[in-house]
């Protein structure tokens, strides 16, 4: 049924110019390209050609048996090359042949359509999709007898960019066959940095553990996708398309990577809320890569904000030693400082309190905040 749908709608116009006369037999040969049998044999006999109208009405296998006897008997006593090339054409594809003398059916047919015909015609009656498509990978890599299965996008002649429908139909009779050449864009698109289909049909595949595909490639298609989408002004379905990166490291690298180019350092709550609730991404994560921005921007007091909120103590402090304390020092903000500190502490003494600098800078600011008082109360 597939079949019979993707190449009805062109098949008729593609052989045969309808209006103009003695154009019977390829108006039926044309007909039998679309497995219109019936309709076939309804025209010839219309036409006076009541012997070919049975003939065409019996596609059963003894009927081709006996048809490949009868070529092979006209074959032999050279009354073949009396008969018509268009009636040649009728006979060959009723007998189940590719080629009868100078004629080949598969002339100026694309690859779907003679798909089509070892399934309707040539194979054995019953047999499944799988057979007809490894008779048809025969016949145009050994028998030189059928065109390639070439995209319609991409003038280049190669297996790798054969056609996708063509890498599918091979999956189904070898489903652990590499998807190295059906994911590539130049199978099914004239745009070879086209990621879309591409991953959309590895995620598929994968999902239904079709084909196999090794980590690399697979990053390899998600990095180019998400660079894409980046470049299309969709940089946050970039991030969706990175989480699907199994190795850690490079999806932090690429990660880290789209949103320094696209987000803006003071963060944006509905962005972060579109990570955090649709993508499910950890906030303690985004916060990390804010950290890192910041920190590139000098921000100094962002940055180690962000490293609080990512739980990066140790980072936090060192930020906190080397800018934040001497800023709030030398403009005498003594208090911001100390409430900073404690705030870093306060959850990181266990890591980072025990020989850390500004664990003696905090305790400094405690010890004069005590002296504070008691001189208070003293005065009280």
């Amino acid at each position: 049924e597939w079949l019979e749908l993707v190449i009805t709608p062109y098949s008729t116009d593609s052989v045969i110019k309808r209006g103009k006369p003695k154009n019977i037999l390829k108006e039926l040969f044309s007909h039998l390209l679309s497995h219109e049998v019936s309709k076939a044999s309804q025209l010839a006999m219309k036409n006076d050609m009541p012997a070919l109208s049975v003939l065409l009405a019996q596609t059963q296998q003894s009927t081709r048996t006996l048809l490949k006897m009868q070529i092979e008997q006209w074959e032999e006593k050279a009354f073949i090359q009396f008969i018509n090339s268009h009636l040649k054409k009728l006979y060959a594809i009723l007998g189940g042949l590719p080629l009868i003398n100078d004629v080949n059916i598969f002339d100026g047919l694309e690859w779907k359509r003679i798909v089509a015909l070892y399934l309707w015609y040539i194979c054995p009656p019953g047999v499944l999709l799988d057979n007809a498509v490894t008779e048809y990978a025969d016949a145009f890599k050994v028998k030189n007898i059928a065109s390639d299965p070439a995209s319609k996008h991409n003038l280049l002649i190669t297996e790798m960019a054969y056609d996708a429908q063509f890498h599918i139909l091979q999956l189904n009779h070898t489903p652990q066959s590499p998807l190295n050449k059906i994911i590539n864009p130049a199978s099914h698109t004239k745009y070879t940095c086209d990621y879309r289909f591409s991953w959309l049909l590895m995620q598929v595949l994968t999902a239904l553990k079709v084909g196999t595909i090794s980590d690399i490639a697979r990053n390899a298609i998600h990095i180019r996708f998400a660079t894409q989408l980046e470049e299309m002004g969709l940089w946050k379905w970039s991030i969706f398309v990175l989480l699907f990166i199994n190795e850690k490291a490079l999806k932090f690298r690429y990660f880290v990577g789209i949103l320094e180019r696209n987000w803006e350092s003071s963060g944006d709550r509905e962005i972060e809320k579109f990570f955090t609730n649709d993508l499910k991404i950890p906030s303690h994560f985004l916060h990390k890569v804010l950290a890192l921005k910041t920190k590139s921007k000098n921000e100094n007091m962002s940055s180690f904000e962000h490293n609080i909120l990512s739980n990066n103590w140790w980072e936090a402090h060192e930020q906190a030693v080397h800018h934040v304390i001497p800023e709030l020092f030398l403009n005498r903000q003594f208090k911001i400082l100390c409430d900073l500190l404690k705030t870093l502490f306060s959850q990181s003494k266990a890591v980072v309190y025990e020989n850390a600098i500004g664990s003696m800078v905090y305790d400094f600011l405690e010890i004069q905040n005590d002296m504070a008082r008691i001189s208070e109360d003293g005065l009280d």
